[in-house]
């Protein structure tokens, strides 16, 4: 789809090419018409002050910008993870993965404590940590929610690492 800014075409349109010039998809702009269609469409950030390595066009991506959400979170008892961890250790139930065993003493006692079943789910209730929590390391907990709506068990996990 051509750009334009309140009717008008930013490239300049050769008067022998108006009727077929958007049928070349790659087509050469200028600098100028590069960074008004990158500061009006706000997705990318084009400063021709900062360099760049092989001295081309570079686009930057501004991040870092302070936002506020506000989002609905479930309540969780540390005395639980506490219990869990007592109950199964700090070795991943999914993968065997055991953070010390891999960092040293700075993953000594390091463990994700994951609800069998998501607290979204189950509302205010109570929990037993030998049979509603597991521990698992972050990347087995990552896989387990990846889908918000397909949340997989620890047997599912191993399942796909191959695992008995």
């Amino acid at each position: 789809m051509p750009f334009k800014i309140d009717g008008a075409y930013l490239e300049q349109i050769p008067k022998s090419r108006e009727s077929n010039y958007w049928r070349d998809g790659v087509r050469e702009i200028s600098r100028e018409v590069y960074a008004t269609i990158c500061d009006y469409a706000k997705l990318i950030s084009y400063t021709p002050s900062l360099p760049h390595p092989n001295g081309g066009l570079e686009s930057y991506a501004p991040e870092g910008k302070a936002r506020k959400r506000y989002t609905t979170y479930y309540e969780r008892n540390p005395l639980y993870r506490k219990k869990a961890i007592e109950i199964h250790g700090v070795t991943c139930m999914a993968c065997g993965m055991d953070f010390r065993s891999t960092y040293g003493d700075r993953g000594a006692g390091f463990i994700h404590v994951h609800h069998n079943k998501p607290v979204s789910e189950s509302g205010t209730t109570r929990i037993n940590p030998r049979t509603d929590m597991s521990v698992v390391c972050p990347n087995c907990h990552a896989m387990i929610h990846r889908k918000r709506d397909e949340t997989l068990t620890i047997e599912d996990v191993k399942d796909l690492l191959g695992r008995p």
